[in-house]
Order: structure tokens, then C-alpha cells, then sequence
């Protein structure tokens, strides 16, 4: 797993080069679904929901601007794990 869609098309790319087949020698996921579907392999990711991200951070700022007290507040926004061709199921 990479930190990124780009570092792992990165990687797959650097498998292509190196005769390291994806998904059959090695398993691939990304991180931010940013092009994960225009890449051959289909690249599997974690998609998180940017625009809800920073919707919510709008509004903390928000309240926070209109308030004029700082309240911490921590928020859980779930992310989606979206399985696509770059991973193999596991080995037994």
C-alpha cells in the first residue's frame, strides 16, 4: 500500500519494467481514488471524501470565527476501500 494513487501508479509502472506482474506477483493499493480508474491495471484504493472533509472544516472554522472560542472537536468522516484489478485475493 502507498501513501498515494500517483506513488502507486508509480509502482506499478517500476513493476511493468522490472517483469513483476500486477496483480499476479504483487498486490497494489493506493491511497485518495484520485485516478485509480484510468490505470491499467485497475488501481484498488481508499477513496476518502475530500469535499466532506473540508465541508466540516468549513463549518468548525466557521463556528469557531462566529464563537470566538476554540473548542476542539474531533470528527470521524469514513473512507471507502474500493476494490478494483490491482489486487489478488490472498494466498492460502
Amino acid at each position: 500500500m502507498t501513501a498515494s494513487d500517483r506513488e502507486a501508479i508509480g509502482l506499478v509502472e517500476a513493476c511493468r519494467e522490472h517483469k513483476v506482474s500486477v496483480p499476479e506477483d504483487l498486490s497494489v493499493i493506493g491511497f485518495d481514488n484520485f485516478s485509480s480508474s484510468n490505470t491499467v491495471p485497475q488501481l484498488t484504493t481508499v477513496n476518502h471524501p475530500i469535499t466532506n472533509m473540508g465541508t466540516e472544516a468549513a463549518r468548525l472554522l466557521i463556528r469557531m470565527i462566529n464563537s470566538k472560542e476554540y473548542n476542539p472537536e474531533q470528527i470521524w468522516i469514513d473512507t471507502d476501500f474500493v476494490i478494483r484489478n490491482s489486487t489478488a485475493k490472498r494466498r492460502k
